[in-house]
């Protein structure tokens, strides 16, 4: 009985970590996007960390890289919060 409940257990998470490459394609944990601030405590991404399908900046940022140098005229437009605007389910940047 344990060996048929472990081989099950087994199964169950191979599945889902199977599921979470082919739509986050990646199969560690969302956590190890983050770095933690001694100086806050607070939990912030980690410079130019990545999954498949998520790209963090050199900057922090979620997306590709920003120049430093903004032109003339040009809006930028930075979004900060929780999950809502990080969105650890969203697949792609």
């Amino acid at each position: 009985m344990l060996l048929v409940m472990t081989l099950i257990l087994a199964i169950a998470d191979g599945s889902v970590r199977t599921r979470q490459w082919v739509k986050y394609g990646y199969f560690g944990r969302i956590d190890d996007l983050y770095s933690v601030d001694h100086a806050t405590g607070l939990q912030t991404l980690k410079s130019n960390a990545s999954t498949r399908r998520i790209n963090i900046n050199s900057l922090g940022f979620r997306g590709p890289p920003v120049k430093q140098a903004k032109a003339t005229g040009q809006l930028r437009l930075a979004f900060l919060g929780a999950s809502t605007s990080f969105y650890k389910l969203a697949t792609i940047n």
